[in-house]
Parts: structure tokens; C-alpha cells; sequence
């Protein structure tokens, strides 16, 4: 739903705001700069006219089908049940769109506010010399499999956005269809930033400069 409140008191819009601030400052040293938006995630609020968007009766649902987990081996089948009652719920009540709509309102919500990082980065004396990593946690359910939530090990969990961009990056707009992980974003960016290799430090990741 929408929260009684101004678009920039949201947390989101705060915590943006705070980072816009920070990089319009001069820093006479390298930084590292750590913003992270709260949304999409439950509960999923947002301002209104990001539902306004999308029109409950123009939202397109996932595909529910019954034999979505009859073939399922039993691993799978207690990763579809967790929190089914979820699921359960948003059915019982009729709020699949209402819920799917809030997902999106969210998730374009969150997109405006990285909207406003990047241009306030833009805007600022770092713009050529600044590095960004852009990734989210994890993928989310929405009804598929009879699930709603994140958990699975199926694509719809473990897939998600990953985009690195700035210095260094030869080949900008490519994409690579080999799996990655969110463990190579350190040894990447010591890799990209030329940072001294801690031989003592053992690291499960890989840099993804290659």
C-alpha cells in the first residue's frame, strides 16, 4: 500500500538523499560508498502514483499451474511449501493482482531511486573516476511453484541483477551468459581498482575482469 507520507521522507528516498549529499562533496581521498534501497521487499510500500502504473486490471500474473510440483522430488516440494500459508493467503483473499501490483510499484519505486544516485554522481566531480557495482540480494517468487517469497534454488530466487560499470571496463554494454556470483565482487574490484593482493586472505570469489 502507500504510507502517509511525502515520497522523499520514505526510507528509501532518505537514505538516497544522504548518498546524493555525500557525493557532491570534494574528497581528497579514494571512497567507498555502500547504498542500499530497503524496497522491493515486504512489506511493499510505495508512493502512489508508482501504483498508478500499473492498473490492477492490466497486471499479468504469473502462470500458476497445479502440476507446477507434482513432479517435483521431495527437496523441491518442501522448498515450494515454505510459507506457503503466504501464498494461501494472498489467493484466499483475492490479492493476487493487489500483491503483483505492489511488487511492481516497488521495484519501479527502488529503479527511481538508483535513478537519482546516478545522477547525482553524474553531477559530481567523481563521475570519471568512480566505479559502480549495481546487484540485489536475491530474486523473488510471486506465486510461481505456489510461492511467494525468495529460498528456492530455482531461477526465480537466484537469479538477479548484476552491472558493473565505470573505469577500466573495456568492453561497456556487453553481457556474458556465465555464471557469476556476488562473491566476485570484492576480488573484481580489488582487481579493477589495481589494490594490493592479500595472499593470507582466501577468498571463495573470482575477479570477473576476464
Amino acid at each position: 500500500g502507500v504510507l502517509d507520507l511525502a515520497e522523499e521522507d520514505y526510507g528509501d528516498a532518505r537514505a538516497i538523499a544522504w548518498a546524493s549529499d555525500y557525493l557532491r562533496r570534494d574528497h581528497d581521498k579514494p571512497f567507498f560508498l555502500a547504498v542500499g534501497t530497503f524496497r522491493p521487499h515486504l512489506p511493499c510500500y510505495a508512493p502512489q502514483h508508482y501504483f498508478d502504473r500499473y492498473p490492477q486490471n492490466r497486471i499479468q500474473l504469473p502462470p500458476i499451474l497445479d502440476t507446477d510440483i507434482e513432479h517435483l522430488p521431495p527437496t523441491g516440494q518442501q522448498f515450494a511449501a515454505a510459507r506457503r500459508n503466504c501464498y494461501e493467503k494472498v489467493i484466499e483473499h483475492d490479492q493476487f493482482e493487489a500483491a503483483v501490483q505492489a511488487y511492481l510499484a516497488c521495484i519501479t519505486f527502488a529503479d527511481a531511486q538508483i535513478g537519482r544516485l546516478l545522477t547525482a554522481l553524474e553531477q559530481s566531480h567523481h563521475a570519471d573516476n568512480t566505479l559502480i557495482v549495481f546487484f540485489s540480494d536475491n530474486g523473488f517468487h510471486l506465486g510461481e511453484k505456489q510461492h511467494w517469497h525468495k529460498s528456492t534454488l530455482w531461477e526465480r530466487a537466484t537469479h538477479v541483477p548484476f552491472v558493473i560499470s565505470g573505469p577500466g571496463i573495456q568492453t561497456p554494454g556487453t553481457s556474458t551468459d556465465r555464471p557469476v556470483s556476488l562473491q566476485d565482487i570484492y576480488p573484481t574490484l580489488v582487481d579493477l581498482c589495481d589494490l594490493p593482493e592479500r595472499p593470507n586472505y582466501p577468498l571463495d570469489g573470482e575477479s570477473l575482469c576476464p
